[in-house]
């Protein structure tokens, strides 16, 4: 794999051993990995991989030879026309010329018709030689060019799924790439789980070089990403939150400082490295403090929405943590900051947020019933919105005040509703917790050999989400359901890894027992 199955490059690697009896199989394999002096290793006598690219890049023109060179340098695995043409800043009809006549010389590969990638060693020949070949300058604007279309395949998405795509995308940073036409939901959410990896490594890279209009470039893609967080494993961008956010501290102003501290408290809640919600917590904070606690929208959709969403994601992470007192407090400016626009809807999200930390608190503010007929109220502004992100987040908190209040049967019955809208929406997070309190609501309802079924498919989403407060309360669940079938052994394991992950979350247990 090292070599690329390449098999000249297989006949130096094993021309090298032979040579050198004393080398292990191993040895050589690490000195192949280093991308820095692959190409040297892969040597026959005075035959090397790379003399042979050499050939095939000395028989281009110069046009495809810089192409060839430029397109090396974005850390994408693979690219279509369109994103071709945004790093080399050229016309898609001219671009896909190229593209094809690299792949007749054996430059380039494609799979699926349209979409092209290099070949691991022929990429290392092409972003060695683009090192000494292209300069500076050329490097840093084809990264813009890739991060550029990158946001603007993520605002796309953003306006084909978000019911508040017009405000999210209004002071994205000026692109050069043209539109991007998304047919709808189903195909946004595949483009941005498709471009997740090249969009995590080239976040990174813009951060590496510190290019000012890149790097405000990449902040809004990380800004608008959380946007899919029902979908995406968010925890995966962790790293690229946090390379840019220095990045952003170093180049740009404060308004990109400001919405990089949201990104990057944002991306970080999901991350599932020990001591990440608080961090979370502290990025989220300043973004307060930078912006205020009270923006009007008037000066700017960019600190009003970064402030109310991080308000609410404060008193999420509170609530996370066992601090309901403070939860309550984040939830209920966000409430307020919310109404200051006299969107019915918007307001309906926040006092979702508000719900959902009253019905957990074991001292709570409000009765279980009317908070239950509060849900049922907001159930119903959110689908004359068509939200339906939130519209089973409410029916959800609907469901664990009957849980919370013994109506299990009843509450049984809600979250199936629920589980079955949400895998129509192929909302996998929003699954994975209604699946979890399911299979709560069946125990106590005595239905345990049902419970064990939904605990281990919502242990299985958890640990496809990555999230380390979805999986310890998902191995808790199913720890509770074995050991009521009386699976203790099993249970037991599931029990002690809960335990383990939530003295990893720095916090003693859930915010609620699994059992009400």
């Amino acid at each position: 794999a090292a070599c690329g199955h390449l098999p000249l490059a297989l006949r130096a690697a094993g021309a090298r051993l032979a040579a050198r009896p004393g080398w292990s199989v191993a040895a050589l394999l690490e000195r192949v990995s280093d991308q820095a002096r692959l190409l040297a290793e892969l040597r026959v006598g005075e035959v090397t991989v790379e003399a042979v690219f050499e050939m095939s890049f000395a028989q281009l023109s110069v046009r495809h030879a810089q192409a060839f060179l430029a397109l090396s340098v974005p850390h994408c695995a693979e690219f279509d026309v369109r994103a071709a043409a945004a790093a080399l800043r050229m016309p898609e009809r001219e671009v896909e010329d190229v593209l094809e006549a690299l792949v007749d010389a054996a430059l380039l590969e494609t799979g699926a018709p349209g979409c092209y990638h290099f070949h691991d060693l022929v990429g290392a020949y092409a972003r060695q030689k683009a090192r000494t070949e292209l300069p500076g300058t050329e490097h840093r604007a084809v990264v813009r060019g890739a991060v550029d279309f990158l946001c603007a395949g993520v605002v796309a998405a953003v306006r084909a799924t978000q019911p508040l795509s017009g405000p999210l995308t209004a002071e994205a940073h000026p692109r050069r790439t043209p539109d991007l036409e998304m047919s709808g939901a189903p195909e946004a959410v595949r483009w941005v789980r498709g471009a997740l990896p090249s969009l995590t490594a080239v976040v990174e890279q813009a951060a590496a070089d510190g290019d000012p209009d890149a790097v405000a470039l990449a902040v809004d893609v990380l800004t608008l990403v959380p946007c899919f967080e029902e979908v995406l494993p968010l925890g995966a961008l962790g790293r690229a939150a946090t390379a840019l956010l220095p990045a952003a501290l170093a180049h740009c102003g404060r308004d990109v400082i400001g919405t990089a501290y949201f990104a990057a408290g944002a991306i970080l809640r999901k991350h599932p490295s020990s001591g990440s919600p608080h961090r979370a917590r502290e990025h989220l904070r300043k973004v307060v403090e930078i912006f205020g606690d009270a923006p009007r929208p008037a000066d700017g959709q960019r600190p009003f929405l970064a402030v109310l969403f991080s308000l609410a994601m404060l008193a999420q992470l509170e609530l996370q943590l066992g601090n309901f007192e403070a939860a309550r407090g984040y939830a209920q400016q966000s409430v307020a900051l919310a109404a200051t626009t006299g969107d019915r809807s918007l307001v309906a999200r926040r006092r979702t947020v508000l719900l959902q930390i009253e019905v957990l608190d074991p001292d709570r503010h409000t009765e279980l019933a009317a908070i239950g007929a509060q849900c049922r109220e907001l159930a119903a502004v959110l689908t004359r919105c068509q939200d339906v992100k939130w519209l089973i987040r409410v029916m959800m908190t609907e469901a664990d005040s009957l849980l919370y209040g013994g109506r299990h049967t009843a509450a049984v019955r809600l979250y199936r509703r629920v589980l079955e809208r949400a895998r129509a929406s192929h909302h996998i997070r929003n699954v994975t917790e209604c699946q979890s309190q399911l299979a709560v609501a069946l125990l106590a309802a005595r239905d345990a050999d049902a419970a064990v079924g939904h605990a281990r498919e919502a242990l299985a989403g958890a640990q496809d989400a990555g999230e380390q407060q979805l999986l310890a309360r998902s191995h808790q669940v199913l720890g509770e359901a074995l050991r009521a079938v009386g699976r203790s052994c099993e249970a037991d394991g599931h029990l002690a890894k809960a335990a383990e992950l939530y003295r990893e979350l720095r916090q003693a247990g859930p915010a609620v027992a699994a059992l009400p």
